[in-house]
């Protein structure tokens, strides 16, 4: 399958990643880039990133032996669940999670965008750590109402009805869709 992308286009062009410095102080990418030989040293650097990007605040975790399903919020109070796997040692349903959406693209032939999503959990505060990453498509999510009984949303399967539900409401650009807010997140 060819794929024809348009990474980094929309709110995710505004996507902005800094390096912070051992005191504290931070530099964006360009500058980092520019000044590597200089900065580029454990005695400067700090051991964090800083990523400002559309963020989407996990409405809940489930887990189910190693399968996680995750709970997004829309923007008209409509949710859609996503499964993935982890090999996170620590039970993620009771820490705060958040995820970025760094990049959207299109496959050719398909009728709806995919997004590149990184999920960060809260270690300690201000401080946020990577768990998940990869690519979300509609077909593999789950549309759930508003009245939704979350209690059984382990009994869901993916069906082929996912994406045709989630593109019917919310269009070939259904990410747009998702309940965010702009955050820079500290990372590391």
């Amino acid at each position: 399958m060819r794929f024809e992308y348009d990474a980094f286009v929309g709110f995710a062009s505004l996507a902005a990643i800094s390096v912070e410095l051992c005191d504290g102080s931070t530099v964006g990418w360009e500058q980092f880039k520019l000044r590597y030989a200089e900065v580029n040293n454990p005695t400067h650097l700090s051991r964090f990133i800083r990523v400002r990007a559309p963020t989407i605040n996990i409405h809940r975790i489930l887990r189910r032996h190693h399968q996680y399903t995750c709970i997004f919020q829309m923007n008209d109070g409509w949710f859609l669940c996503r499964y993935f796997d982890t090999h996170s040692r620590e039970p993620l349903e009771t820490q705060s999670c958040k995820a970025f959406i760094l990049a959207s693209r299109f496959l050719l032939g398909s009728e709806s965008s995919q997004i590149f999503v990184l999920f960060v959990k809260e270690l300690e505060a201000g401080r946020f750590e990577r768990f998940w990453g990869g690519w979300i498509q509609s077909f593999s999510c789950v549309l759930l109402s508003p009245e939704h009984d979350f209690g059984d949303i382990r009994s869901h399967k993916i069906s082929l009805d996912g994406e045709r539900g989630v593109t019917e409401r919310y269009g070939a650009e259904w990410h747009k869709s998702l309940a965010l807010t702009w955050e820079t997140l500290r990372i590391g």
